[in-house]
């Protein structure tokens, strides 16, 4: 299964965007929440759970499928109100996923704050991440924590918060990009998305190219490029999965340079283009 992370189309309706969806070539997508996404699509979508799910039910799902319903929650709060507030967003989230049918949830852990020790992000880290996780667990759905920032990019510290929680009900969201984003090397880069791999409940497929892909840099010294002109080998990643019996979705999340600067009608053809390539790859 082909998707894309929902927000591809973002400033265009909800029907406008899941018409354009099927368009370039993706089976499903994944549903940015409202509630964490302030004002997508255009403002079309509620973030009331009962509305949302009405609306989806309006535009009509016959031409690509729903397969996640994604939370941008940030645990690493530096008060309890503030982290009780996250929780209880990403809860909705998960309710939403619930009233849908859809049993999966993309989560984030959280940006450090100032003065954030690594092991203080941890801990509070593994507290949001269990809650959520109990919930879910209860509601049959499965978490996707997804590998992003300043924090969670750190494979180690990724996988202390997956063996603290210890649940089936929380796996791995493997963005493709993200660790090389991070800053380890691309070589280190390859061996983590391998590795990272066989937790994997869902992906994100995304590239990036820097001057400097055999040293380790600082967090975002690269850029987004399209996803088969990157230094990642995304081909192996891809085919690693598939030999691997990975059942999940083949996420493209495109983030690319120049996007901005593109018409819809040019967006379309390269979205298309890598599709295309996705399913050759897929197919070799």
């Amino acid at each position: 299964m082909i998707a894309t992370n929902g927000l591809l189309f973002s400033n265009l309706t909800l029907r406008e965007a899941v018409s354009g969806f099927a368009e370039v070539g993706f089976d499903a997508f994944e549903l940015p929440h409202p509630i964490f996404y302030k004002g997508i699509f255009n403002g079309t979508a509620s973030e009331d759970v009962r509305t949302l799910c009405s609306q989806l039910g309006q535009v009509g799902l016959k031409e690509v499928s729903l397969v996640s319903v994604n939370a941008a929650n940030d645990f690493l709060k530096t008060s309890r109100g503030e982290f009780d507030e996250e929780v209880s967003k990403t809860k909705v989230v998960i309710d939403t996923a619930t009233e849908l049918g859809v049993k999966l949830v993309r989560v984030f852990v959280g940006e450090p704050k100032p003065g954030m020790t690594k092991q203080e992000c941890r801990e509070i880290a593994v507290r949001g991440i269990r809650e959520i996780t109990d919930y879910a667990e209860d509601a049959g759905v499965v978490l996707a924590m997804e590998n992003h920032g300043r924090y969670s990019n750190d494979f180690e510290e990724e996988m202390a918060i997956l063996n603290a929680v210890g649940s089936d009900s929380l796996r791995l969201n493997v963005d493709s990009g993200n660790y090389y984003w991070f800053g380890y090397t691309v070589r280190e880069a390859n061996e983590v998305l391998a590795r990272a791999s066989r937790f994997a409940v869902h992906v994100h497929l995304k590239n990036e190219a820097s001057d400097a892909k055999d040293r380790r840099r600082e967090p975002g010294q690269c850029k987004v490029v399209r996803l088969w002109e990157g230094d990642v080998d995304v081909a192996k990643f891809v085919r690693g999965l598939r030999d691997a019996g990975y059942k999940g979705a083949y996420s493209i999340e495109e983030e690319f340079e120049g996007m901005s600067r593109m018409t819809q009608a040019q967006l379309r053809t390269a979205v298309r283009e890598d599709v295309e390539k996705l399913k050759a790859v897929l197919a070799t």
